[in-house]
């Protein structure tokens, strides 16, 4: 995930830009139900970023189930989107790994390639993200039935991947040691605390509905 605007002027383009993404889920009848906003240092740099979350519901097609959806927005950096509910490996028929995923524990969904120009931070983030989203989700429940990936893309870890993604060289080089040292708290490791904690919420009142 890219870095962005730094300072002030980032910070308030980040409030601008989640602000617009609300707007949007709004003009399309997309209802969304809760949302936060806290502010962590985040990378390398340990800067004081701004970080948005929303959770929504989608609906591939008219047929299909509803699925609960977490975008975490974090200043600087490219959105990330899980599927909160169902369980998308309670729905697989076998233990075959889930494509297009970065994280098949959070279900953190692989939209678009990042060492691509796919993604624009200059463009409104709804009107970037929840089609693409709406087409993960299509593409995934075809793929409950046929077992082939039909979306296109580049499947995270996999030989082009590997080729292209600047991660892979930078591990080749660097030791195990230093990889200690350069622990930092990344933008990914905010997101999936956010997912963590609204999922725990989620299934706890899903809990008490029941009893």
């Amino acid at each position: 995930m890219g870095v962005g605007k730094f300072g002030h002027k980032g910070t308030l383009l980040a409030k601008q830009r989640f602000t617009f993404l609300l707007n949007y889920l709004d003009r399309t009848g997309i209802k969304y139900f809760s949302k936060g906003e806290v502010q962590k240092k985040v990378g390398i740099t340990r800067k004081l970023s701004i970080i948005n979350w929303v959770e929504f519901d989608l609906q591939p097609t008219p047929l299909s189930r509803v699925y609960k959806i977490l975008l975490v927005y974090i200043e600087g950096y490219s959105p990330y989107a899980y599927v909160l509910t169902p369980s998308l490996n309670k729905l697989k028929k076998d233990n075959t790994l889930i494509p297009h995923l970065y994280d098949h524990e959070r279900y953190q969904l692989c939209l678009h390639y990042p060492h691509s120009n796919e993604y624009s931070q200059y463009e409104e983030i709804g009107q970037q993200y929840v089609p693409w989203i709406i087409h993960w989700l299509y593409y995934f429940e075809e793929w409950l039935y046929t077992g082939e990936w039909k979306g296109g893309g580049v499947e995270p870890g996999d030989e082009i991947d590997r080729e292209l993604n600047p991660k892979y060289k930078r591990e080749a080089t660097v030791s195990s040691k230093q990889k200690d040292t350069k622990k930092v708290v990344s933008a990914v490791d905010e997101a999936d605390k956010i997912y963590d904690r609204r999922l725990k919420k989620l299934l706890k009142d899903l809990e008490n509905e029941v009893a």
